[in-house]
């Protein structure tokens, strides 16, 4: 890009013949001029020391153009005519400077917008990376509470199973014991029936007997009876016995059934406390698993986003101090040659005037030129 012109700034501007003329003196600054024009003509940018050059280009002009700005309304002060030439000499110095300043500055903005368009598309990608990575760790994590949610389900399916064969034993066993309990009762009825005809047997057997003895031995009757009535009374009070033997029996048998009953039903009513109990501390482990998990990758991903933050501050800090080390750096010469201006400022010589007003005009150019000197002594880059 070139950054040639073909005006040529005046470096100085005369004043009305007179009295007291005198000769506005833009020389420093077109000497300026002249040498920024052929430092940055035909200027371009292929690395990062020629990017920085550019900068500092544009500093110098802008501090030029302040100058020429200062050096126009020192002049101005005076008179409204003189200012008017002064605002004319030093529009033209300024747009000479805008020549070379512009182009400059449209260069240095491409640069400055490519690498804004690269730091961005560093940092999305840092942050992709950084939300992939924290993506993994959350599938990894969720895969393995799965495992370990379906490996508990399956313990609970089996100790579920294994409760409901226990019932079926249980069940089976009082089936059997009902069963149990009725063949002794049918034994016993069968036993009570068959003592009955058995007894029926021996009193049809007694009765026979006394017939005979009856019909055999009249004289002998009575005696038999009394024999025949004491072997029956002995008989009853021993069938009553054997009756009395077989109820408490069946009462028994009545009594221990009712209690196994009782005891198979508490048992059941265990066994569903238990079951309840069991769903109801898996559920709350569940949940208190779940708010765990829960907990940990909220901690997690704060924790990770808080240091990528970090970092990336810490980074930013980093190169915005070795870019301002370097643009300090890089205008220390600059620097430097504004501060031995200063011993020029200092050797101007005045002229020697006779009026009044000249003589103050004089003694305002020295304050003038004593503020410019202390400027340009205690100069530094911003």
């Amino acid at each position: 890009m070139s950054t040639d012109s073909t005006a040529t700034p005046p470096t100085q501007v005369a004043t009305p013949s007179g009295p007291g003329a005198l000769v506005l003196d833009f020389g420093a600054v077109s000497a300026g001029i002249a040498e920024l024009r052929e430092k940055y003509k035909d200027r371009t940018i292929t690395n990062s020391k020629e990017y920085e050059v550019v900068r500092i280009g544009i500093r110098s002009l802008v501090d030029l153009r302040s100058q020429v700005e200062t050096r126009r309304k020192a002049l101005k002060a005076d008179a409204v005519a003189w200012g008017k030439k002064v605002d004319a000499a030093a529009g033209q110095l300024e747009a000479a400077i805008r020549e070379i300043e512009e182009p400059l500055k449209l260069l240095k903005q491409g640069i400055d917008e490519a690498k804004d368009a690269e730091r961005r598309a560093k940092e999305e990608a840092e942050r992709a990376a950084i939300e992939a990575e924290i993506k993994a760790k959350r599938d990894a994590e969720e895969a393995e509470l799965k495992a370990k949610r379906d490996a508990e389900e399956a313990r609970l399916k089996a100790e579920r199973e294994k409760l409901d064969a226990d019932r079926k034993e249980l069940e089976a066993a009082r089936a059997a014991e009902t069963e149990r309990k009725r063949l002794e009762q049918e034994r016993i009825a069968e036993e009570q029936r068959v003592e009955r005809e058995r007894l029926a047997a021996e009193a049809a057997r007694i009765k026979e007997e006394q017939d005979k003895l009856r019909a055999a031995n009249e004289a002998r009757e009575k005696a038999e009876r009394e024999k025949i009535a004491a072997e029956r009374a002995a008989e009853e009070a021993r069938a009553a016995t054997e009756r009395a033997k077989i109820e408490a029996e069946r009462r028994s048998a009545e009594e221990k059934q009712r209690a196994e009953e009782e005891r198979i039903a508490a048992e059941r009513a265990k066994l569903e406390a238990e079951r309840l109990a069991a769903d109801k501390a898996e559920a709350d482990r569940q949940a208190k698993l779940k708010a765990e998990v829960e907990a940990k990758e909220l901690a997690e991903r704060k924790a990770t986003e808080a240091k990528a933050k970090a970092e990336l501050e810490a980074k930013e800090r980093e190169e915005a101090r070795l870019e301002e080390q370097a643009r300090l750096e890089a205008a220390r010469p600059d620097v430097e040659k504004i501060r031995e201006f200063a011993a020029g400022v200092r050797s101007i010589a005045l002229p020697v005037v006779k009026t009044a007003a000249a003589k103050d005009a004089v003694i305002d150019i020295r304050s003038r030129l004593e503020a410019l000197a202390v400027f340009c002594e205690t100069y530094k880059v911003k």
